[in-house]
């Protein structure tokens, strides 16, 4: 071709360009179909008005995707990106992946600028799939891939990356963008949550569906971590965590419509920003015993701006919108505190008047100690109650008098809770120390062979302040010793032979006395 029919060429197309139909906008539809390997995508434009010759060039032209994201083998990737129309080349010019708006999405952008020599021509028929492009996919498939919707796309333009993601198709034939929207197009989703949301509280999730084809499965994420696992219903209930206190969340449910394989499966997304209130504290604090002589002054902290409520027996008491109350009569007693909506309520405390010489004392010692099978009272006592009970039951002659006998086999804590007519409890604890028993050898040989040549008293050493006396048959004292740990009973210590015959051993401790004979055989 001479230059000067490429220059007419180039300006026939700038004349185009400007070429305004008097006939109606074009309506042009687009489709992503996957062929039966999995593998094989098409792009398919359909318009809603046939065109030929001049007006039906198509100039330029941008197709969005949005895949599943994924990293490494799971990254959806594009390989041999080809169109069978003659001439057309389509290129994939960039992509984003997992953008803020939609973390769980990749989009992948491809382009067609018609400037080659000749133009790209092709006639267009009315309502009838004209294949653009086709590509195959690389890497693992995550789920279905889908055409972006320009109306609905949490990533459609404006966007956080300042591009224009948008679907176009321009043809010389009309005038702006002659896309409409994409064939096989998925029910739009709205989500709608409970309009006051607080830590900690309920909020209602629901997930509102328009369209004809139901979604198969539900789940919802905060902040693109998931909170639930894909369900069957359209509703959910979450709880904010406190760490969530005083910020935006992006709340979002994904609707999954079934294909015949994961690839096939379709998905649709809804978001919505809300802010997260904290929630008060509501501590609830009495002055003084919870069975005592009325009035009693309850309190929860004070808090600028917040509102009290005070109830008893559940039922809310006029007037009481303090952060202190009086109490005047028995009764369970709650506070719920509020503050720009967000309530917290506290714990129900029962408050029981009687007269002070009515209330239950409980007189015992902190703790005892005792030798390992030994049986020993508890020592409790208590005034004003009928109802006794401790805990554990292990080790007591019975659980449910005042004083019982306990012989534990292990140090224990022990906690006995007495209670009235009048519902006054009280509780105390008794903590019983468990020393391990003596064992005395009733023989031993001090004969120097280095065999059985001392007396040993097993767990003595627990007992550092012990004395061990031994008299022989005469009562004559032949041995005695404070520390008898380190200084056992044999010939060295008692300075000269033992011996043979029986002899008489008392040992005192600060929790027992006991005595016995040794046999000392040479």
């Amino acid at each position: 071709m001479r230059p000067c029919q490429r220059r007419r060429n180039y300006v026939g197309l700038l004349v185009l360009g400007f070429f305004i139909s008097i006939s109606a906008q074009a309506q042009v539809y687009l489709r992503l179909a996957l062929d039966a390997d999995g593998m094989t995508y098409k792009v398919y434009m359909r318009s809603t008005t046939a065109y030929s010759g001049r007006q039906a060039l198509l100039s330029t032209a941008q197709v969005t995707l949005a895949v599943p994201h994924g990293t490494g083998s799971n990254r959806f990737e594009v390989t041999d990106l080809t169109s069978p129309i003659a001439s057309m080349h389509w290129l994939q010019k960039d992509r984003v992946d997992a953008p803020i708006e939609e973390p769980l999405k990749d989009y992948l952008f491809f382009s067609f600028i018609n400037n080659s020599n000749p133009l790209v021509a092709f006639d267009i028929a009315a309502n009838t799939d004209i294949l653009l492009f086709q590509f195959k996919r690389k890497g693992n498939c995550l789920g279905r891939a889908e055409l972006l919707d320009n109306q609905t796309d949490p990533f459609r333009t404006p966007n956080s990356k300042g591009i224009n993601v948008g679907n176009s198709v321009s043809l010389l034939a009309t005038s702006g963008n002659a896309y409409l929207g994409n064939l096989d197009k998925l029910p739009s989703l709205t989500l709608k949550a409970t309009e006051l949301i607080c830590v900690g509280q309920p909020v209602e999730l629901l997930a509102v569906v328009s369209g004809s084809e139901p979604l198969a499965t539900y789940q919802w994420f905060v902040n693109g971590k998931s909170i639930s696992g894909p369900s069957g219903s359209p509703r959910f209930t979450y709880y904010f965590p406190s760490g969530l206190a005083g910020n935006w969340v992006d709340i979002q449910v994904v609707g999954t419509l079934k294909g015949s394989s994961a690839c096939d499966e379709r998905s649709v997304t809804a978001h919505e920003k809300r802010f997260v209130k904290p929630v008060p504290a509501a501590t609830l604090s009495v002055k003084g015993d919870t069975c005592a002589e009325l009035p009693m002054t309850l309190d929860t902290p004070f808090i600028p701006q917040a509102s009290y409520q005070w109830y008893a027996d559940t039922l809310p008491i006029s007037r009481a919108n303090q952060a202190a109350y009086a109490v005047k009569q028995s009764g369970n007693y709650s506070v719920k505190v509020t503050i720009e909506g967000c309530s917290n309520s506290s714990r129900t405390i029962a408050l029981i008047g009687i007269k002070a010489a009515d209330r239950i004392e409980i007189s015992a010692p902190a703790s005892q100690t005792l030798i390992a099978g030994m049986a020993v009272p508890m020592n409790a006592r208590v005034s004003n109650a009928n109802s006794y009970h401790w805990l554990p039951a292990s080790g007591l002659s019975s659980p449910t008098i005042e004083n019982p006998v306990a012989n534990p086999t292990q140090t224990t804590t022990y906690t006995l809770t007495a209670q009235n007519d009048s519902g006054c409890v009280v509780s105390d604890t008794i903590q019983l120390f468990v020393m391990p028993g003596l064992y005395m050898p009733s023989a031993f040989s001090p004969n120097n062979d280095g065999v059985n040549d001392s007396w040993l008293i097993e767990n003595l050493e627990y007992y550092p302040t012990s004395q061990v006396t031994i008299v022989n048959r005469w009562g004559v004292i032949i041995y005695s010793q404070r520390d008898y740990h380190n200084a056992p009973w044999n010939v060295q210590n008692q300075g000269r032979e033992i011996d043979s015959g029986i002899y008489y051993y008392s040992i005192r401790t600060p929790f027992s006395y006991q005595t016995g004979t040794i046999t000392a055989i040479k």
